[in-house]
């Protein structure tokens, strides 16, 4: 096709209904074609980072993503309601965004996804059921929760769901979901948070599931609020509690253990066909992909930061700040960025933890693949160039609001500030 054209391509999309097929595929503005992409795989660099609040970073948002110059940037707490939402942190040039707001609470929660042109997606979602975008469940979504539960989880803004084609180092094209993350923390005083996580993780793994039926590349990533094992925990206490944890345990069924990463070797004996013994626990090369199933004891994805580093202690993403544990390095590693195996097999080349990049009490977490995105010519419905206070549709009320101190008597007095949900 010509310069500008609309290239249009079977794909395995989760709708269920001819209702759900016409509001998706909605089509976005057409954009102009990038250069076509050579024959060789490039690299493909995504990036997690927890930022503690994404207005903040106002005007510098564009130079920030353009430093880290990951393809794909996945952001977590970004505490950005669609009202409060600007055009400076919307709709940035060489860039396309995805956000998910959370619709019990303003300024609580919130992920939002940033794609380059060059690895702009065919697809987004606001989500992990699948009802919030396309009015239907996902594959892969069974019958075990209600559309209500599944609504419920889906409320609070914590997962965007974008779709790439890429092509791998064999020459291959492929489909790669990209789920950016941000799971609930688990009060310890609140049994119903506790049992809202554990369903949230559900949905998660079923969701995952179904995009590998599907025939796609998955990763997973962003702010999980787990310490996997005890190396990933600067005080982990008695190890069979820690073990027993319901989220860690969750995840031990998701995750397959590491084998030996790029550049890295891994110690401590292993038998004939079997994978080295890191922090007590047997490794086993990453072989499931798309399509494919994990046997008893593999789950169908691995921890690329371990894959890499299977070994390396002392490694965090997340400390506290009110206590200053960053400076010395007192903290958790909660921010993942998980690979199908399939995918970590062939693709992964790097993982790492940027403790350097400050803002956050979270650092950023990025891979490296060796793939190279083929963007899309057309931008997906959700995309926020798409919303209609973006494209002059439609003007918000807020900038022609005016706040207005009350004190006693009518006198001009100081207000409290709005603390954070």
């Amino acid at each position: 096709p010509g310069r500008g054209a609309a290239l249009w391509c079977p794909v395995a999309l989760p709708w269920r209904s001819s209702r759900g097929l016409a509001a998706a595929m909605k089509p976005g503005p057409r954009l102009p074609l990038l250069p076509a992409p050579g024959a060789r795989p490039g690299r493909l660099r995504l990036l997690t980072w927890n930022v503690n609040g994404l207005r903040a970073l106002g005007s510098r948002l564009r130079p920030r993503l353009e430093t880290m110059r990951a393809e794909i940037s996945c952001f977590q707490e970004t505490r950005v309601s669609r009202e409060v939402l600007t055009e400076e942190l919307a709709v940035l040039e060489g860039f396309t965004s995805y956000f998910s707001h959370s619709r019990t609470r303003p300024g609580y929660s919130g992920v939002a996804t940033y794609c380059r042109d060059e690895a702009r997606p065919f697809w987004a979602e606001e989500g992990l059921s699948g009802l919030l975008t396309l009015g239907v469940r996902a594959a892969g979504i069974g019958e075990e929760m209600t559309d209500r539960e599944l609504r419920e989880l889906d409320s609070e803004g914590r997962a965007v769901i974008t779709k790439h084609r890429v092509r791998l180092c064999e020459g291959e094209t492929a489909t790669l979901a990209v789920v950016n993350v941000y799971v609930p923390r688990a009060d310890p005083d609140c049994p119903a948070r506790q049992r809202f996580k554990l369903r949230f993780l559900r949905l998660l793994e079923a969701r995952v599931n179904g995009l590998l039926l599907e025939g796609e590349h998955v990763i997973v990533l962003g702010d999980l609020n787990i310490a996997h094992r005890p190396i990933d925990h600067c005080e982990p206490g008695d190890l069979e509690q820690f073990a027993m944890d319901p989220s860690r345990q969750w995840l031990d069924r998701l995750l397959s253990p590491p084998s030996g990463g790029p550049g890295q070797k891994e110690e401590g004996p292993a038998g004939p066909g079997e994978g080295p013994v890191v922090d007590g626990y047997r490794s086993c090369p990453p072989s499931c992909g798309p399509g494919e199933t994990a046997g008893p004891s593999e789950g169908p994805l691995v921890d690329g930061y371990r894959l890499c580093q299977p070994a390396r202690r002392d490694a965090y993403t997340c400390w506290c700040v009110s206590t200053g544990a960053r400076a010395t390095n007192y903290g958790a590693r909660i921010d993942y960025l998980l690979v199908s195996r399939a995918l970590a097999r062939r693709s992964l080349t790097r993982c790492a933890l940027l403790p350097g990049v400050t803002g956050s009490d979270h650092c950023p977490v990025m891979g490296w693949f060796t793939a190279l995105s083929l963007p899309s010519t057309l931008i997906p419905p959700l995309c926020t160039k798409n919303m209609p206070e973006f494209t002059g549709v439609q003007q918000k009320l807020a900038p022609f609001l005016v706040r207005i101190n009350r004190g006693l008597g009518g006198e001009e007095g100081g207000e409290a500030e709005r603390g954070e949900g």
